[in-house]
Order: structure tokens, then sequence, then C-alpha cells
């Protein structure tokens, strides 16, 4: 069983659990920002700092300089503590880029607390093994969670100005009924352990959208932010049934309606999501996926039909799917799981 430190907040002190995994013998990165010069400092156990993964520059402290992302390398095999006198003053662990705040080697330590003490974070971005709890800074904008080694729960409404949330991960247990964040632009949502329910538009501004996992229960009518970028839903019970992706964003990347809705779709519905890909102003990529189609008339048969738009449903559905290669370039349409371009 694992202790967690529960973290105590006294004059701005701040403290993490620092554990080893494994051997013991590998390193984490720590890659923090502060809007202060500060020096933390590791007591009790073994843990050190170091100024790479070869063991040089070992210390019991280290001074985060202000106004950059700094990092530095740590190591442990017992329990201790790592301690921040001036919680308040740290505004960043890790930025929205490639630069995670705690990554972790093979046999490097997990760092934990019960809550999360660092109240004044406006970026958070985490890949390494740790455990946490409970609400996070509500000053937050950019919040980026991913990997199996992230243990964190909690039942709440996410920070109101994030503007980036990612949350992928089978150990991220979140559990929340209501809207997300109205400024975001980017959201990605995977995990099983996801508990999202909510019933109405996503915010407006999304560029980029991903909502994957089984116990994600968005149910909307309506149409989809007007500039995404990227589209995937896949899940058992999201039920977007307005089968209108018209918009002005250039989808570049991804475009997958997976498991999107709870009650497989007719010829008509497949045909209105067609017309409004033709007519979208913004682009496609080459390839889009359709599925939960409910195969009248097969897939097949759309995709042997001679294009008639006042023909059979089969041969109207394929006068669409040609429209989308000659306006649209979509050269492969996938609709559950065959090529009916």
């Amino acid at each position: 069983m694992i202790r967690r430190y529960n973290y105590r907040v006294a004059l701005g002190e701040a403290t993490f659990e620092l554990l080893p995994t494994g051997d013991g013998t590998g390193y984490a990165i720590l890659r923090m920002e502060a809007s202060e010069t500060t020096t933390l400092s590791i007591r009790g156990g073994d843990a050190k700092f170091y100024t790479d993964n070869s063991g040089a520059g070992e210390s019991s402290t280290w001074t985060i300089t202000s106004g950059a992302i700094r990092s530095i390398f740590v190591k442990c095999t017992s329990r201790s503590l790592l301690v921040f006198p001036k919680q308040g003053v740290i505004t960043k662990w890790g930025i929205s880029t490639s630069l995670n705040g705690w990554s972790s080697e093979i046999n490097a330590p997990l760092i934990s607390s019960v809550g999360f003490p660092l109240r004044n974070l406006t970026h958070l971005h985490l890949s390494g093994q740790c455990e946490f709890s409970g609400s996070l800074p509500s000053g937050l904008t950019y919040l980026y969670l991913l990997g199996t080694n992230i243990n964190w729960t909690y039942s709440g409404s996410l920070p109101s100005g994030l503007t980036s949330l990612t949350l992928n991960g089978s150990n991220i247990n979140w559990t929340y009924s209501g809207s997300l964040p109205s400024g975001l632009t980017y959201l990605y949502l995977l995990g099983t352990n996801i508990n999202w329910t909510y019933s109405g538009s996503l915010p407006s501004g999304l560029t980029s959208l991903t909502l994957n996992g089984t116990n994600i229960n968005w149910t909307y009518s309506g149409s989809l932010p007007s500039g995404l970028t990227s589209l995937v839903l896949n899940g058992s019970n999201i039920n977007w049934t307005a089968f209108d992706a018209s918009g002005s964003g250039n989808i570049t990347t991804y475009y997958r309606l997976l498991d999107f809705v709870t009650t497989a779709f007719s010829v008509t519905n497949f045909i209105s999501l067609l017309q409004s890909m033709v007519s979208r102003v913004g682009g496609l990529p080459t390839t889009c996926i359709i599925s939960d189609y409910d195969n009248n008339p097969t897939p097949d048969e759309i995709k042997n039909a001679t294009p008639n738009q006042s023909g059979t449903d089969a041969e109207k559905a394929k006068h669409w799917v040609e429209q989308l290669r000659s306006v649209k370039g979509v050269t492969s349409l996938i609709l559950n799981n065959t090529n009916i371009s």
C-alpha cells in the first residue's frame, strides 16, 4: 500500500511525498517555473536532486530562478519529502509544449500528495508516475495529464479558465455532470474512468475535439463547433444526432465518427451528413471514417451503386460520396469498416 503525504500549507509551505519504484535507480525530470526565485529542499530519506541522469551535481536543494521554465533530475530509493517553502510562487509545472512537468524513467520516483498543494499554477503537464486527489488550482489555463502512471481522483468541475484540456489515462478518475469551461479551444478526453455527463453544446471556440470513452455521456442534437480542425467521437454513451458537419475550420488530421450515436443511424441520416460535409466551408482530410450505420442499404451496395441523386437510397448515397470526392478531395470514405469511395 502506498502511503500518501497529506500536504499542509502553512506560511506558504507545501510538501509532496517522493516514493521509490522498482529498484529506485531511475531518474525523474522535474520542470517548473516560478514568479520569484525560490529554493526547494528534500527532507528525510535519501532522495536527491541531480543536474543530469548520470548522478552529477547531487544536492538536497534546488533553486528555481524566476523568469523561465527550469529543470532538474530527481532520484530516490526511500521515502522522502519534497518541500516548497513558498508554494504560491510556482506558476507552471510543465508548459504547453513537449516539456512536461514530471516525466519518469523506469525505476524512477513516484510523486504523491493528498490534495493538490500548488494553488497558483496556470499550467500543469504531467506524464510520469504520480498520485494525487481533489480539486486542481482554480487559475489553470492549460491541463495535460497523460498515461497510465497518472493516478488522479476527483469529483467536480474543472477550473473555469481552462483553454486546453487533456485527460488521457485509465487511472484518471474524474466524475462530473455539467458543462465544460466555455473558453476551451482544445478538448481531449480518453479513458474508461472519465465519467462526464452533459446534454448540450460544446464550447463554441473548440478547434480540436476528441471524446473517447465508455463513460462519457454526452447528448446533443445541434451542430458541432464551426472551427474544428480535428474531430473524434467514440463512446457507447455518446449520442450526437445532428448529422451536421458544416463549418469553417479546415479538418486536417482526424475526422472519425466512430461510436457517436446510441442507436444506429439510417441512410437518410447518412445522406444528410454527407451533404453537410460537401457544403462545409473548411476542408476535410482525404480519409474520413464513419461508423454506427444501420447497414440498410449495406456499405457494399452503396459502394457498387451508380451515382444518381434521384435514384434509390444506395444511388443517392453514392452520388454524395462522389461529390465528397470531387468537391472536398475525400478519396477514402470508410463506412462501417468498408471503403465506399
